[in-house]
């Protein structure tokens, strides 16, 4: 399976007044269930629609938790990054949506409830990657694809590392 189509995703965030983007909510999924929070689901969705009531998410919400938490999991890595492709936005746009999700990504290891220090150094290291990542790329501080693509496969693998990580300490 793969994710649900981001259009969709954004549409029904927009049809709901979220006040982030696409890749910012996966982002911040992410960032919960990576570092195993308690009710994550719930977490997320609070946090993307900004609504302390909020408990249930909108169907394309759900698909995405589900696929998610699935592909986090998998045995053959198949954990993707829910961003525009290169059909839908040019390499800035691309970008812009790469420091969205890494900024959702670390809200969502803040917002966890658990302590970073209890990771291990790789996935601290990670973390402080994240946040370099998404203002090196909000600065628009390069313009090279296969720069870009490397740098979205190492926060690929950082995730499913960190994800790994945080199961083995429970």
């Amino acid at each position: 399976m793969s994710l649900p189509d981001r259009q969709e995703v954004h549409d029904a965030l927009d049809d709901r007044g979220a006040p982030i983007s696409a890749a910012e909510s996966h982002g911040l999924l992410c960032g919960l269930l990576c570092m195993r929070a308690e009710n994550a689901r719930i977490t997320w969705i609070r946090r993307t629609f900004d609504d302390a009531e909020a408990t249930e998410p909108p169907a394309p919400l759900d698909r995405l938790h589900d696929e998610t938490l699935r592909q986090l999991d998998d045995t053959e890595f198949e954990f993707q990054l829910m961003l525009p492709d290169d059909e839908e936005l040019d390499l800035a746009g691309r970008t812009a949506a790469l420091a969205d999700w890494c900024n959702g990504f670390a809200f969502g290891v803040g917002a966890s409830g658990r302590d970073e220090d209890s990771l291990a150094s790789e996935s601290r290291e990670f973390l402080y990657d994240v946040a370099r990542i998404a203002e090196a790329v909000a600065e628009g501080e390069d313009d090279d694809e296969a720069a870009f693509a490397e740098v979205v496969e190492y926060v690929r693998m950082g995730v499913l590392l960190t994800r790994t990580e945080t199961d083995s300490g429970r």
